[in-house]
């Protein structure tokens, strides 16, 4: 019972195919029980071909790598929700969960980071979603109780975990939560990401987009935009005090706070100021204190 096609993905002429009860490692030997995999199939115009059988390089019983799996260009990115060790193999916590990184190598791809919650606790199930665009990768953890800040639990209200490439590395840049979450809710039971947008999935959830009209596990989605700098300007010609107040529209909620760069009539740029939390539509955001003249 390998449960192969228990996730797949396509990008390109390339297809990857989870499964997450595999035994056997990519030599087809030394069998551990639901270790999982996943595999690389590559179309070549007549068929398609298996290139690759992708495993975790510290692969262990029971970890069920290949639950969830996705790609990007030539990036691919495997969950093992149920994996107990750490990004160094060591500090087990049951089912706490990861996700590994592949990346173009030998044959065709060679694994290049293991990636574990930052808070990473047992049960969280960090893995069993994962979703890439370019260089930035979402997992889901549908168990965690706790939320973006790492307190105030809630039993298996989720989360979801943004990850990005940085000088090189995948590190962790924001931890997601639903800004009404509520117990049971598994919020991070299913993600996507496409650019600077990513949505989470929590299937339990029992409110409606206004926070009420309960029905048991009728379940919802969040969206979520980039909180780094805006792309482009918002206010042109507009000119700006300390303590001032704006009101800015805005397409996405940015919990963590959004970030903008002010400059001055000539186009020089005065170093990155931040504005606090805003919530998807219109928002008075205040000029802070200390802020660099432009």
């Amino acid at each position: 019972f390998d449960y192969f096609g228990s996730a797949v993905a396509l990008s390109g002429l390339v297809a990857i195919v989870g499964a997450p009860n595999e035994d056997e490692d990519a030599t087809g030997g030394n069998s551990l029980e639901s270790a999982g995999a996943a595999y690389a199939f590559v179309d070549v115009g007549t068929n398609w071909l298996e290139a690759q059988k992708l495993v975790a390089s510290d692969r262990d019983g029971s970890a069920n790598f290949g639950r969830s799996v996705a790609i990007s260009g030539t990036t691919i990115v495997v969950g093992a929700p149920n994996d107990n060790q750490d990004a160094n193999g060591g500090n087990a916590l049951t089912n706490a969960g990861s996700a590994y990184m592949f990346e173009p190598g030998s044959p065709f791809w060679q694994q290049t980071a293991k990636l574990v919650a930052s808070d990473r606790s047992g049960s969280d199930n960090f893995g069993h979603s994962v979703a890439v665009s370019g260089t930035t990768v979402v997992v889901g953890a549908y168990n965690d109780d706790d939320d973006a800040s790492g307190g105030n639990p809630l039993n298996q209200a989720g989360s979801a975990y943004v990850l990005e490439k940085l000088n090189g590395t995948w590190q962790q840049t924001q931890k997601l939560a639903a800004a009404d979450r509520g117990l049971f809710d598994k919020f991070g039971h299913a993600v996507a990401v496409s650019g600077t947008t990513a949505v989470v999935g929590a299937p339990d959830d029992d409110q409606d987009a206004n926070g009420a009209n309960a029905l048991s596990n009728a379940g919802s989605a969040y969206v979520f935009g980039t909180c780094n700098t805006l792309g482009t300007p918002i206010l042109s010609g507009v000119p700006l005090c300390v303590g001032q107040a704006l009101t800015l529209t805005m397409p996405a909620t940015c919990a963590s706070g959004l970030t903008a760069q002010l400059s001055d009539a000539g186009g020089s740029f005065a170093s990155p100021v931040g504005l606090g939390s805003v919530q998807t539509g219109q928002n008075q955001v205040v000029i802070p204190s200390g802020t660099p003249p432009g």
